[in-house]
Parts: structure tokens; sequence; C-alpha cells
């Protein structure tokens, strides 16, 4: 098995329990949803899955029985923060390597270009698998990626670029110039990172239909470029309501919130809760974001 397959890698957005806890038995029963639709690889704490909010003892938790729901059927990335709490992010990278993680998934916030690269370095020290996951502009990006992916560790990049933003393509390009496996993260621009060379994506949305995502690079790689197509257009006019769109309030809807709440309304084995600062959408918003899921799935 590969650590960096073709195909689609989620981004697990776990179910919570109705007091904002993990909920192990619904993130079981996620993990054998994705697998069973043909998912290559599961990435744990992201930041869409708001690990962000919880502290170590439960992250490392929710990794270990992740790891052991994985069982070894596909890669497992997982994430190890932004490097803001360095210390946090030393002890998740050792951790990742004790429950034999894949890769571990690294994101740089608040540095310049220098001390990205540098961060790198050090964590290449470590002997763990990296992926490098670099964000469409500002301090988010990695600047010198080129610099980055030339590390031994470092078997990948996860590239969230919204491709539709002009000369975000550039950027792009140079990311699948380094001639390391580059999996696209942006929802709305999967087909067009792998027209541009990504061997995958990293996408939120397969947390919600799995299924559909799975297709967009299958009917590609199999010279369906029209239906691959159609599939991507279907999911943005779904992401039109759940990502880009506004509730019930006129307020822009919060597109985490959104989604847990169309998978709620979906797999009907876990709930919309979200941690503050989310909303949990369970009133008039649900039913619109209801309405939207209704159609897509009827595509």
């Amino acid at each position: 098995m590969t650590a960096t397959p073709e195909g689609i890698i989620l981004p697990l957005m776990p179910f919570l329990t109705e007091d904002g806890k993990y909920n192990y038995d619904a993130v079981f029963r996620q993990v054998d949803t994705a697998l069973d639709n043909g998912i290559a690889g599961i990435f744990a704490l992201t930041t869409s899955g708001q690990s962000e909010l919880f502290d170590i003892r439960e992250n490392k938790t929710l990794t270990e029985l992740v790891s052991g729901f994985v069982d070894g059927r596909v890669p497992l990335y997982v994430g190890i923060g932004d490097g803001t709490d360095e210390s946090y992010s030393r002890e998740m990278l050792r951790h990742s390597q004790t429950i034999q993680a894949d890769a571990a998934v690294v994101k740089c916030a608040g540095m310049t270009p220098d001390e990205q690269v540098d961060y790198f370095r050090q964590l290449n020290e470590e002997g763990a698998p990296l992926i490098a996951y670099t964000l469409g502009n500002g301090e988010k990006r990695l600047q010198r990626i080129e610099d980055i992916m030339v590390l031994p560790r470092v078997i990948a990049a996860k590239a969230t670029i919204d491709l539709r933003t002009e000369g975000n393509d550039d950027y792009f390009k140079r990311v699948v110039a380094t001639g390391k496996p580059v999996y696209a993260g942006d929802d709305v621009s999967l087909l067009a990172g792998l027209q541009l060379g990504a061997i995958g994506g990293i996408n939120a949305m397969a947390n919600f239909a799995p299924d559909r995502l799975v297709a967009i690079p299958h009917e590609l790689r199999i010279g369906h470029f029209d239906h691959a197509k159609e599939l991507q257009q279907d999911m943005n006019s779904l992401l039109n309501t759940l990502y880009y769109g506004k509730d019930t309030n006129g307020q822009p809807i919060d597109g985490a919130s959104a989604l847990q709440c169309a998978m709620a309304q979906r797999f009907h084995f876990g709930n919309p809760t979200m941690k503050e600062p989310h909303p949990t959408y369970t009133d008039e918003t649900a039913e619109l974001i209801h309405r939207a899921a209704l159609w897509y799935l009827a595509r």
C-alpha cells in the first residue's frame, strides 16, 4: 500500500455528541462508510473537523481510535496543528509515529517564508513522513514551496487553492512541478486541480458524498471528462448553499456547520452539533440545507 494513493482522501469531520465531545461510535461508522465508498485514505484532525477546539488528550484519543478503525485498510494521516503551539505540534508528531500513521500533515500559521522552511527542516529531522499543507494566499501559503518539497521526509502536498482566482493556477503548477504527489484541497476546484496534475483530492465534501467525490477523478482517469465536469458542476451548485450561501436570517452561512448538518441529515447516525464559535443548524436553516442536499443527491 502506497502512502500517497491516487484518489480522494477524507479529511474527517467527526460527529460530536450533543454535549460537544467526539462521538466515537459515529466516527467508527463514518470511517466505514467512507471506505465502503472507495475513499483512498483518511486524514484525521483537520481544521474543518474542529480539532483546534479540543485538547491534546482528546485529539490523541481520537486519532488512536481512528487508527484502529482504519486498521491498515488505507493510509492514515494526522494533522499536527499549524505550528502556533510548537510543543503541541511536536507531541502530535511523535503521537502520529506511535499510532503508525502514514504521515503527519503540517500547516504553518503566522510565519515568514524563511520561518516556514526552517520549521519544515526541523520536523524533517524527526524522521516521520510529512505532508505539506499549503493554502491559497497570504501568510498561509508556503511561499518557498520548492525548498520544502525537496526535503526527504516531505512525501506530498495538500494544496487548498481556489483555482477560479486569477493567478492561483501558477502557484498550483509550482507545487506540482516539485515532482512529488499533490492533492487538490479546494472542493470547488477539484477537477481543475486534477487537470493540472494533482493525483487526487483531500476534500471536505467527501464527508457528505464520498461516492460523488470519488467519481470525479475516476471519470477523468477513464477519459469521461464531460461526466467529471458535470459532477463538479453539480457539487458546486450545492456549495453555493453550503459554503457560500446565507442562512434564513440573511447572515453568511457557516460552511463547516452546514456540511455537518447535511451529513447528519443524510446518514442518520450522527447529529449536527458543533462547538462554538460555529453555530449548530437545527431549524429553518437546516431545512434550507436539506432541500439543497436532496437536489444534489437526486442528480
